[in-house]
């Protein structure tokens, strides 16, 4: 099957980026970890479209394949949203809405621990990359990953990515990421 060709994505995208982030977290361990079982696409699907709308599409950074089977959201430098504990505070209805109530604690603990783990330095941040389950390990993800990694490599920046799940670290790898530490959030939960 060959690659689609890779694109910035438009508000018009906005639902093809959804449903091929949604179908391609499906089996993420760690968003099933915090996420309210019952509830799984829904509330991936509006917490993904609130993330895709408000923040990457508009700033650019958001990418598509052309023929919708993956996507990809970054941030440029610096990186990263430094966020006040005011607002960390004012999110909390919408982070029980993903978790549930009786995994809340989850998400919250995920959350501050990324933060706390965040690089400070400029960096080009890989929020979410995304690939529909049917279309993985057909080139589409080193696709939509070689696209911006042009642009990293030309700023002379490091690039940082969140990854839980095992088998994509040689992916990562492929494109020059390393580890440099794994985060556990809780006994025999998932890990970052």
């Amino acid at each position: 099957m060959s690659v689609p060709a890779i694109r910035r994505a438009t508000p018009d995208d906005l639902d093809t980026v959804v449903r091929a982030l949604v179908d391609g977290f499906q089996d993420d361990p760690l968003y099933r970890w915090f996420t309210h079982p019952q509830r799984f696409d829904e509330v991936m699907a509006a917490m993904f479209r609130a993330d895709a709308r408000d923040t990457y599409i508009p700033g650019g950074e958001a990418y598509l394949a052309e023929d919708g089977s993956g996507a990809a959201l970054w941030r440029p430098p610096p990186g990263h949203f430094p966020r006040s504990r005011a607002e960390r505070l004012r999110s909390i209805p919408a982070l029980a809405g993903i978790s549930g109530l009786a995994s809340f604690s989850r998400i919250w603990r995920l959350m501050a621990r990324t933060a706390a783990e965040h690089p400070c330095e400029p960096h080009w941040y890989l929020s979410l990359l995304a690939v529909e389950q049917a279309r993985q390990r057909d080139g589409v993800g080193s696709a939509l990953m070689a696209h911006v990694l042009a642009r990293v490599d030309a700023d002379h920046l490091p690039a940082y990515v969140e990854n839980s799940k095992a088998r994509n670290l040689e992916f990562y790898e492929r494109h020059g990421f390393r580890t440099f530490k794994r985060l556990e959030f809780a006994p025999g939960g998932p890990h970052l």
